[in-house]
């Protein structure tokens, strides 16, 4: 099992997405998924709208999230770029490490 890393609010964003998009396949809507920005700002709904193919490459890897391109945290770096977001990776020396 892949470990997450990031903030809480970003673990609640991406179950949400992960949802969001086990929802559209079982409905057989897979060409484009909405999905909710994963920055570290709490109250952060901003809409991203992605493909399937995209957001897998982007849960592929633990420390990677879907942002929109103004909500780059201080720990992260901008790993990819698309049109209306950006994915991001956390910084290695500030990811939080498990008790």
């Amino acid at each position: 099992m892949i470990e997450e890393v990031g903030t809480p609010d970003q673990a609640l964003f991406r179950e949400m997405n992960e949802e969001i998009r086990r929802l559209a396949e079982s409905y057989a809507v897979a060409e484009v998924l909405d999905l909710v920005c994963e920055c570290e700002t709490d109250d952060c709904f901003a809409p991203i709208s992605v493909s399937p193919a995209a957001y897998a490459a982007v849960r592929a890897s633990a420390t990677r999230y879907l942002v929109k391109r103004d909500h780059v945290g201080e720990d992260e770096r901008v790993v990819e770029e698309a049109a209306h977001y950006v994915v991001v990776a956390k910084i290695a020396a500030r990811v939080e490490q498990p008790a």
